[in-house]
């Protein structure tokens, strides 16, 4: 089964996909049985097989677990709009103003033309037929918009989930980007499994203050069986000095090597 949603309102923008299936593989527990066969144009011959279980010789069993197989899928994304936004001043104000007047400036000479072109023409002529209403031809009035600000909107906060479960493993993925007071970005994944190698955590965080100049502030963590890390880092800019500060650990744990790092 699958579901697909996509939604869009004044507050905010979200897509979702989902999707779930179940698998029976009591057929693996069937036992195989192959005859003795010679191959053909060879005076080879296979042996007998007799009894062979896929489920039970290939390893299935042990990875899998149970025959009855299920899995579920869900991903999300969000985007909460803000209502506030950024006024951006632009030196354009004088440049509209200009062209303003200069159309108001073309449509007079226009006007005085017109009327220095018809004039004498239907008096020298004395054509009756030509319409008065002639007299009247003007251009259509135009004014570029009186402005000195461009309006952009401010961001909004964007959240990202990913699930996924099974019999054998579980992985879930959250991710955030939000504007608030400061700018915080946060990412956690992690996995749930029966096989050691396949358990990890990792998450990292960022955040931009802006307070009393500019600060960044980074930490990312990495956890499994055979890798440990950590790494956090600070980066600080005021109008007087600038610091910066980095911190790296790492822990590695393998059948052929052992290795410890700090910086």
């Amino acid at each position: 089964n699958q579901n697909f949603s996509v939604g869009n309102n004044e507050n905010s923008m979200e897509a979702h996909i989902g999707m779930n299936g179940e698998a029976n593989l009591d057929f693996l527990n069937t036992p195989l049985t192959i005859p003795e066969m010679t191959l053909p144009y060879t005076t080879l011959t296979t042996p007998q097989v007799k009894n062979f279980s896929l489920w039970e010789r290939t390893g299935l069993k042990d990875f899998l677990k149970t025959t009855k197989q299920s899995f579920d899928l869900s991903v999300t994304s969000q985007y909460k709009k803000n209502k506030h936004t950024h006024s951006i001043p632009h030196p354009l104000g004088v440049v509209f103003e200009f062209i303003n007047q200069n159309i108001k400036s073309f449509n007079r000479h226009f006007e005085k033309g017109r009327d220095n072109a018809l004039d004498p023409d239907i008096k020298s002529h004395n054509v009756l037929h030509v319409p008065t209403s002639i007299h009247k031809l003007f251009l259509p009035d135009f004014e570029l918009p009186r402005t000195s600000n461009i309006l952009i909107p401010a961001m909004g906060n964007i959240t990202y989930d990913f699930s996924f479960k099974s019999s054998f493993i579980t992985l879930s993925t959250n991710a955030g980007l939000y504007n608030q007071s400061d700018t915080v970005a946060h990412f956690l994944s992690s996995s749930s499994s029966f096989i050691d190698a396949l358990q990890y955590k990792l998450e990292g965080s960022s955040s931009l203050t802006r307070k009393r100049g500019l600060k960044l502030a980074t930490a990312l963590s990495l956890n499994n069986k055979f890798v440990e890390g950590s790494h956090d880092s600070t980066i600080s800019l005021t109008k007087k000095n600038m610091e910066t500060s980095v911190t790296t650990a790492a822990k590695v744990q393998i059948p052929i090597l052992r290795m410890n790092f700090k910086q």
